[in-house]
């Protein structure tokens, strides 16, 4: 496993920077570098081996492929052309078995076998349709081989050993396919990783504020909308708290956009801190915020979110002098069961309305607007 490994490294030290930018093709790229390794490791053992049998045609085959699979790894690394890579890797594959094969027996040759490696490469490195055009290519080469034994126009055998030969064939046949189904499944599994990462990032950006990274306007009503049904079934309280920073245009038209863009990053980091894990906070527009308290009632939810306002209230910010507080406003309506979400929030906006009236830095309850000072 630990030889896997290595050869899994390599291949990934070998992709173009091209081939990382989709998923699909990082595959296929991978899976075309694992094939031309592979090959870099069976053809010279080949070469070698016909040598030792006394057929040094087929021995000088197997070393002139060696050229196609490194073509192969340089086409794919420095010009990023996989289509073009994966038919060099496969023709270099593909003409050495023709001409070993013809040499060997024909039909009958213990390299045939070899020729299904061509559209198992093909459909790695390119998909179905590759696959297919060589599953044809390769039946085409087998019937070819076929028809020269009836027409015994092929040359004669010079191997001194056939039935070591065979054996060899066979059995690094099998090896090399279960060596490449594994890596392909190693790969493979790479891939479907990546994938869930996309996705999960794909979801954040979804559900979340691009600048503060917590929950947006969407997502703040799909999670007030399913705490909305799940009290109609045991009747727990929640409350929505609607969260306004005071004069926020003063702060962007003194200290600058890049200043009140800190302002709202602070301020969301520190109320997400506070809150616990299953209170549910978001931005809900520009500088509004919105927090919903689960289990809580009005009384419970305005002492905790007037914690959070005087907390604010001694928050340094970056970008804004120590003298130039920051303070918030906040409307909280707790959610009554003949109402609507929309309903609810409307209240919190009524009594965040009123807290900006009564002077700011403040909360208010929407049930009876009282101030908790």
């Amino acid at each position: 496993m630990l030889q896997f490994q290595r050869l899994f490294n390599a291949v990934r030290l070998l992709l173009p920077a091209s081939e990382l930018h989709t998923p699909s093709e990082m595959t296929r790229a991978e899976n075309l570098l694992t094939a031309a390794l592979l090959a870099l490791v069976i053809m010279p053992t080949y070469g070698f081996f016909y040598q030792a049998l006394g057929d040094q045609v087929n021995a000088s085959s197997c070393f002139i492929a060696m050229a196609g699979a490194l073509s192969t790894i340089g086409v794919l690394k420095w010009a990023g052309n996989a289509v073009l890579a994966r038919e060099i890797l496969i023709v270099s594959m593909f003409i050495p078995l023709a001409i070993l094969s013809s040499r060997l027996g024909g039909v009958t040759a213990p390299t045939v076998v070899w020729f299904a490696v061509c559209p198992l490469v093909a459909t790695a490195g390119g998909g179905l349709r590759p696959g297919l055009i060589w599953s044809a290519l390769s039946l085409l080469a087998v019937i070819a081989l076929y028809i020269g034994n009836i027409l015994d126009v092929l040359p004669a055998t010079v191997v001194r050993d056939m039935r070591l030969l065979t054996f060899a064939s066979t059995g690094t046949f099998v090896m090399t396919v279960a060596i490449f189904l594994l890596l392909y499944e190693r790969i493979n599994a790479a891939a479907f990783v990546r994938l869930d990462q996309a996705l999960s990032i794909i979801r954040d950006l979804a559900i979340r504020d691009e600048l503060t990274g917590v929950f947006n306007r969407r997502e703040l009503i799909r999670v007030a909308e399913q705490e909305r049904n799940r009290v109609e079934r045991n009747g727990a309280p929640f409350c929505l708290c609607l969260i306004d920073i005071d004069h926020f245009k003063e702060v962007n038209d003194r200290y600058g956009h890049a200043a009140g863009d800190q302002v709202l990053v602070t301020l969301a980091a520190k109320i997400q801190g506070d809150i616990r894990r299953t209170d549910c906070f978001g931005r809900y527009g520009g500088e509004e915020f919105l927090l919903l308290l689960t289990g809580s009632g009005v009384d419970s939810a305005a002492a905790f979110v007037e914690r959070i306002r005087q907390g604010v209230e001694e928050l340094q910010f970056p970008g804004i002098p120590r003298e130039a507080r920051v303070t918030i406003s906040i409307g909280v309506a707790e959610y009554e069961g003949s109402e609507t979400i929309g309903q609810t929030l409307s209240r919190a906006d009524e009594a965040l309305y009123r807290a900006k009236h009564e002077g700011r830095n403040r909360v208010v309850i929407a049930a009876d607007a009282l101030a908790v000072e």
